[in-house]
């Protein structure tokens, strides 16, 4: 602060000469301006450290742009680090995205296996469900199939015992008849002397009153050269069973026996069969002699087999008793 211009004799402060210096830019001017006056007297004043501060100040500005720069290296080789990891990101993108594809192949190529195995459990399942129809079906034949298998066998078994009731009716129409094969044949022919002479052969006399029916008749198959049979119905069984019996101790007889002229012709008398028991009888036979059977023989209409004397009598009644003769 100036008190009076004439008696101050400090030096003007920058701030004073700033203050009076009006439009002067020059500050250095204005000093020597000031100083030239020797009434002004000028304080001088405590100048600041400036040019420690800045050094400071350029200093902290360092260190700081020291510390700027490390960060920037820092978030550079971050910066590195991340780009690599972008890349590296990018990579597994790509991997992901072409496994993403091949996925999305696989997928697709899956769903149509998918489709096509529906199509084909569908077609599948159509055709079990029509077998299962068909096989209900087939189980509903079956059983029909069983219960008429069921009543065909009782048929059968009706039929085979109306069978063999026809057979026995029609055998006991021939039970007072005999059959006489092997005697030749002419046309002057005594078919009731030729019965009663064979029955006195057998032991048996009788008269043509005991003779009610007499005849030949047609083989069921011809032979050339064979005579036909003769049928004699009597009109008492006990003289038809006597007649057998005594032509069976004889052991057989013939035309000579009888009377008849020429070459003696074996005569066979049995009991007149009908078809049915003719066939079993044959067939007996057959089996008798191909297990060494003894005996087979017919009475009273009923075909008999037994394989010696002491074993027991097969009564055969149609073709399942053959089975047993063994």
């Amino acid at each position: 602060m100036v008190d009076n211009p004439k008696c101050n004799t400090e030096k003007p402060s920058a701030g004073n000469l700033a203050r009076n210096a009006g439009s002067q830019p020059d500050l250095n001017k204005l000093k020597d301006t000031y100083l030239s006056e020797p009434q002004i007297t000028v304080r001088k004043r405590k100048q600041p450290d400036f040019e420690s501060d800045f050094k400071n100040d350029i200093l902290e500005f360092r260190k700081d742009m020291k510390d700027l720069m490390d960060i920037c290296k820092s978030q550079k080789d971050d910066i590195t680090g991340m780009k690599s990891d972008v890349s590296d990101i990018k990579d597994q993108l790509s991997s992901m995205r072409a496994t993403t594809e091949n996925l999305v192949t696989e997928h697709n190529q899956l769903k149509a296996d998918i489709t096509e195995i529906k199509d084909s459990l569908n077609f599948h399942s159509l055709r079990q469900d029509t077998l299962c129809t068909r096989v209900d079906s087939i189980e509903l034949s079956v059983n029909r199939i069983e219960l008429l298998e069921q009543d065909v066998s009782t048929l059968k078994q009706s039929y085979n015992n109306l069978q063999m009731e026809h057979h026995t009716l029609q055998q006991r129409e021939r039970l007072h008849n005999l059959e006489i094969s092997g005697i030749p044949e002419n046309r002057a022919e005594n078919l009731n002397g030729i019965v009663t002479n064979i029955a006195k052969i057998a032991g048996v006399d009788i008269t043509s009153a005991n003779i009610l029916h007499v005849n030949r008749v047609q083989p069921r198959v011809e032979a050339a050269g064979r005579p036909r049979n003769i049928v004699v119905q009597l009109n008492s069984q006990i003289i038809k069973d006597s007649i057998l019996s005594g032509i069976r101790r004889r052991k057989g007889i013939t035309s000579t026996d009888i009377g008849m002229p020429g070459e003696p012709a074996t005569i066979y008398v049995n009991e007149h069969l009908i078809p049915f028991y003719k066939q079993l009888r044959k067939e007996t036979k057959d089996a008798a002699n191909a297990a060494s059977y003894k005996y087979v023989w017919v009475r009273n209409c009923k075909i008999f087999a037994r394989k010696s004397d002491k074993s027991p009598i097969i009564f055969v009644k149609d073709a399942n008793d053959i089975k047993k003769i063994k």
